[in-house]
């Protein structure tokens, strides 16, 4: 699967106030993957709180970005800023001037792509599968699910594509995979009194082009509620044990 855009994109844009087609969201990808051996090295057997983890992330990519990319980081996206209790995804991607994607135009300062992270292998066992839906601590369902919060329209509403970025530190890449497709397989069968309804592209496909042993990528496709429009997820998940 790709982004229905040819591979032979530049890594690095000039000075024109438009960008077309879906090169802005490869860039990010790009250079967020060239990044990831790099932060593996530096806190692999180290930090083991999602906060610490993604704001040590943030700096590095915000630490490397040179000026010539259009567009930086921003930790702790606000999805309504009219909101003081809205939620926040956890990694916003901020153009520097005007992108078009997709038909779509993203004016300068304003998130044209975002990533959720989670962790993978998390000690307490009501957050064992929050990459996909949530519960609070009494076991009852909350929105805090990553996936799940895609779906909602709770994060990136207005795009069309999106990331997960998935921290192991438990376990591997197959063993995980093949447990969040085991549970979309149990919510397609039985969704509950959810409002969400799941579908095989919900699961996670695997990508052939694994270069790197600590890192992997996968993708999901994902019908959100209310509006009919669909969401991609491009996961990156990081070996971190």
């Amino acid at each position: 699967m790709n982004l229905n855009i040819p591979n032979n994109f530049p890594s690095e844009f000039g000075q024109p106030s438009k960008y077309l087609s879906e090169q802005p969201i490869l860039t990010v990808l790009e250079f967020i993957e060239n990044l990831l051996p790099t932060f593996v090295n530096r806190y692999k057997n180290t930090i083991l709180n999602e906060n610490g983890l993604t704001q040590n992330l943030v700096r590095l990519l915000g630490s490397n970005l040179s000026d010539n990319y259009p567009f930086f980081f921003d930790k702790e996206g606000i999805q309504d800023v009219t909101k003081g209790n809205s939620a926040s995804v956890d990694i916003e991607v901020i153009s520097k001037t005007n992108f078009f994607i997709e038909c779509k135009t993203y004016e300068k300062e304003e998130p044209f792509f975002a990533f959720e992270a989670k962790i993978l292998g998390v000690k307490e066992k009501y957050r064992h599968k929050e990459y996909l839906i949530g519960f609070d601590n009494n076991y009852q369902p909350k929105p805090c699910g990553g996936i799940e919060r895609f779906k909602k329209n709770i994060h990136c509403s207005k795009m069309s594509k999106a990331g997960m970025i998935g921290y192991i530190i438990k376990s591997d890449f197959n063993t995980w995979r093949e447990k969040i497709n085991q549970w979309i397989q149990e919510l397609i069968i039985n969704p509950g009194n959810d409002s969400m309804t799941w579908s095989i592209n919900d699961k996670l496909t695997n990508n052939n082009n694994q270069k790197n042993k600590d890192i992997a990528k996968y993708y999901s496709n994902h019908e959100r509620i209310n509006d009919n429009s669909n969401i991609l997820l491009i996961h990156l998940w990081i070996n971190l044990c």
